[in-house]
């Protein structure tokens, strides 16, 4: 995919989410049981950036140990309803390779399926490198993608081509289609090249399904936890 053609499938992909804002919200009201693990693992009274936020949902949970939260998205439309369901929480409308923030300003970084929305490696490592930049010397991302091979995703007829890219479509209740989004689907080992060339360690990686250890068919997402 070239430079062109990956400008226009992030543009499309944001487009989709700010088209089912409100019905993506609504889904995305709970903390998936994937992620309060990794939530666990925030220290109070710290800084943590949460890159793809949606509509702001891990600031509920970080807020019960003061965690000074910072939201960003690059779904205009997301980020109007995240200010409007965490009015004491800042949120800021950016692409996630170039985020309007002062170097080392982050304790912790997560990115919660959003990274896979990425449609090239180029980006991929560029925005991994703006993570790097925002963080700490001792912090940690912590990140989560789709396992687009996992049983489940095969039980929804998810496809994807050579490249490992899927175009999944947004569904009504009257299964009607409103929009389509772009995701790519990981293997363990392409994380861990696109970290390494970003300068960047894999402290620990595995597959998980209802925030324990799983592996690639039962697993529904990967977790992968980096530093500096």
């Amino acid at each position: 995919m070239d430079d062109t053609q990956a400008k226009k499938v992030i543009r499309e992909t944001s487009a989709a989410y700010n088209i089912i804002a409100g019905l993506f919200s609504s889904t995305r009201d709970y903390v998936w049981n994937d992620v309060k693990p990794l939530l666990a693992t925030v220290v109070p009274n710290t800084t943590t950036l949460d890159i793809g936020c949606g509509n702001g949902r891990l600031y509920q949970e970080l807020a019960k140990n003061q965690v000074n939260y910072i939201g960003i998205d690059n779904a205009d439309k997301l980020i109007d309803v995240a200010k409007e369901k965490y009015p004491a929480a800042r949120f800021i409308a950016s692409d996630m390779t170039k985020i309007p923030l002062q170097e080392g300003v982050a304790d912790m970084i997560f990115s919660i399926a959003s990274f896979h929305h990425l449609p090239t490696d180029d980006l991929r490592v560029r925005a991994l490198r703006e993570m790097k930049r925002l963080l700490k010397p001792e912090g940690r991302i912590v990140m989560l993608n789709w396992n687009l091979y996992s049983n489940w995703a095969r039980s929804k007829g998810f496809s994807g081509d050579e490249n490992g890219d899927f175009y999944i479509p947004w569904k009504d209740a009257k299964k009607q289609v409103l929009a389509t989004r772009y995701y790519h689907g990981f293997m363990l080992e392409d994380l861990h090249d696109l970290a390494e060339q970003a300068g960047l360690m894999i402290e620990r990686q595995y597959y998980s399904k209802d925030g324990k250890e799983s592996s690639l068919g039962p697993g529904d997402n990967i977790v992968t936890v980096m530093r500096p």
